[in-house]
């Protein structure tokens, strides 16, 4: 993809979002003291800002769960009655 911000020295200033280019994950980067946004792939950021885009991800992550609650029952005809 050629130079990035972190070949130019520039210093993370935050991760705006992730898209996907042609099957590489790319993160949209502002850098500190540029006004240039820049696609930079995944796997560079990752190496050079690890704790950013675990924040990144901590941010945007939904959990949905469900909970079922599976009562005993020893009329179950599928339940072994040994011990």
């Amino acid at each position: 993809m050629g130079r990035t911000g972190y070949t130019r020295g520039l210093p993370l200033e935050r991760i705006l979002g992730a898209s996907k280019v042609t099957g590489e994950l790319l993160f949209l980067i502002k850098w500190k003291h540029c006004d240039e946004l820049e696609l930079v792939p995944a796997k560079e950021v990752n190496e050079h800002n690890t704790q950013e885009v675990i924040e990144f991800y901590e941010k945007r992550i939904v959990f949905k769960s469900k909970f079922i609650v599976v009562k005993s029952d020893d009329s179950d005809p599928h339940r072994s009655n040994q011990s």
